[in-house]
């Protein structure tokens, strides 16, 4: 009866690991961590303990896959900023200096 519970888990938890890590265009915001894998504690001559190991580097793999994901996504950020900055400097020339909450509330 364990081994069929068990093996249920693990084939629930399969599509979990199939998400796409992809930046699309401009936008930020499309990396999604994966699912952390059910915590097997299982003996090597458990029949399932293979198939659990094999999740946990699914799982390992899904996270390299993220952690670039969101690599991707920071260069695409700085980039927008870095454009946003560069309009803000051609619009408003000297005038253009980031000010910050007491700042402005002292111009006012």
């Amino acid at each position: 009866m364990r081994a069929i519970i068990v093996a249920l888990l693990l084939v629930a938890a399969l599509p979990a690991h199939t998400a796409a890590q992809t930046s699309l265009g401009n936008s930020v915001g499309n990396c999604f961590a994966p699912d952390d894998p059910y915590p097997y504690k299982l003996g090597k001559t458990d029949p399932l303990y293979d198939t659990a190991r094999d999740e946990h580097q699914r799982h390992l793999e899904d996270m390299e896959k993220y952690v670039n994901c969101l690599d991707r996504e920071r260069g695409i950020a700085l980039d927008q900023f870095k454009s946003s900055f560069d309009l803000f400097l051609k619009n408003f020339g000297k005038d253009a200096v980031l000010q910050y909450d007491a700042e402005r509330a002292d111009r006012q």
